[in-house]
C-alpha cells in the first residue's frame, strides 16, 4: 500500500480503534512524566507486535516503517508534550499510542480497512 492510502486507512482505522485494558486502566506507564523508560516501552511493542515493521505515517504522503526492535527509540524521539506518537503494523489493525507525560495504550481497530481507489476516469 502506498504512503498516501495508508494515511487515509490509518486515520480511518484509528478512530474506530477500541483500546485494550491493561489490568484496571487503559493506559501503561512508560515513565514519569520527564522521561520514558525506553525498555518498558520496548516491551510493550514486543507484546503488542507480531510483525517486524511498524509503521509511521508522518504526513500525507510519507510512511516511515520501524524496525520494531528500534521502535521505542524512534517513538521517544518523536515525543512533544502536547502530541502522542502513533503507530501500527503495516495493515492498520494493530495501534500503540503513547503520550508525552509517560503513559502508552493499545488497541485494535473495528472498522473495515480495505480501501480501493477510484479508477480514473477515461481509463478502462
Amino acid at each position: 500500500m502506498d504512503s498516501r492510502l495508508f494515511y487515509i486507512v490509518f486515520r480511518r482505522a484509528l478512530r474506530s480503534a477500541t483500546w485494550a485494558q491493561h489490568g484496571e486502566n487503559e493506559y501503561v506507564l512508560v515513565g514519569d512524566g520527564i522521561d520514558i523508560d525506553q525498555e518498558t516501552l520496548q516491551s510493550l511493542i514486543s507484546r503488542t507486535f507480531a510483525e517486524p515493521v511498524l509503521c509511521y505515517p508522518e504526513s500525507r504522503g510519507q510512511t516511515l516503517k520501524i524496525p520494531a526492535p528500534s521502535a521505542a527509540a524512534f517513538i521517544t524521539c518523536r515525543l512533544q508534550p502536547k502530541a502522542a506518537v502513533t503507530v501500527s503494523d503495516p495493515t492498520a489493525s494493530i495501534f500503540l499510542q503513547v503520550h508525552g507525560m509517560g503513559v502508552a495504550r493499545t488497541g485494535r481497530s473495528q472498522a473495515n480497512n480495505s480501501f480501493k481507489p477510484n479508477p480514473l476516469r477515461g481509463s478502462a
